[in-house]
């Protein structure tokens, strides 16, 4: 495959017979729903997030390791899996002296999450691979480059951390434009050697203004979860933000069925 563009890789990794591993399939239940239930007994894996890790005062520019420390205390009774939502250290487009600053930030603070509960499964949502779109969807080698060479630098984050969380969010109603990206960010996912675990919102992000936090297509629903289960080790189930539970959505009956397919 010496030669080929970032694009043609994709279009061949979109056209290979996918053998299903034996491992299975899991689905994660990271949803902010009021009234929620309690879904376990449909599958579903508790996870939180962490992400308030600087004390009042605090620099949220630089590690505080005490603020770090008191956030994971707040976890002695969740034995669960935990995400960490930090998104204010970018590696791809910032100077290469600060893409490594952060760097080492990200890997401090997963060194300190690990040190004082090492039993602890854990990984950071959206940083391996950084999200990218258009420069998918649009094929810019350009753009591309610099976000392998960036995905590269992060593999030293990876070595930190137990499972990864890409973030495959929908921003628009294109289901074409949509597996693409999902596709090319998974391939990313794989390089870094952990299981992977993808994020997925049964709403529209809010790139879309017509769009923005309605409810998609439930076919446009049923082919992320598909396209995951080949690529991805699971799904992280996210959303819900000041919203009623609805037993009765599209999206919640459609995830059923996919649940009984597993």
């Amino acid at each position: 495959m010496l030669g080929w563009t970032f694009f043609g890789l994709v279009q061949f990794l979109a056209g290979c017979t996918h053998v299903p591993a034996a491992k299975p399939f899991l689905v994660f239940d990271a949803l902010l729903y009021r009234g929620k239930p309690d879904l376990s007994g449909f599958g579903l894996l508790p996870l939180k997030p962490v992400a308030r890790f600087w004390a009042p005062g605090q620099s949220m520019d630089e590690v505080d390791e005490g603020g770090t420390l008191s956030e994971v205390a707040k976890l002695k009774e969740y034995s669960g899996m935990i995400f960490i939502d930090i998104e204010h250290w970018p590696v791809l487009g910032a100077p290469d002296k600060v893409a490594a600053q952060n760097i080492a930030k990200l890997a401090r603070v997963a060194d300190i999450i690990r040190s004082a509960d090492p039993k602890r499964k854990f990984g950071y949502y959206g940083v391996l691979p950084e999200r990218i779109y258009w420069p998918i969807v649009q094929h810019d080698e350009a753009v591309l480059r610099n976000w392998r060479k960036a995905n590269q630098l992060t593999r030293k984050i990876a070595e930190h951390v137990d499972v990864i969380f890409p973030s495959l969010y929908t921003f628009y109603n294109d289901p074409k434009g949509w597996e693409l990206y999902a596709r090319a960010m998974l391939h990313e996912a794989r390089q870094y050697g952990k299981p992977v675990y993808a994020f997925l919102w049964p709403e529209f992000e809010t790139s879309d203004a017509v769009l923005r936090d309605t409810a998609m297509p439930a076919k446009f629903w049923r082919k992320q979860l598909e396209v995951c289960r080949e690529l991805a080790d699971g799904v992280v189930l996210w959303g819900g933000w000041q919203r009623d539970w609805d037993a009765n959505a599209v999206w919640w009956e459609g995830t059923q069925d996919f649940l009984k397919s597993l």
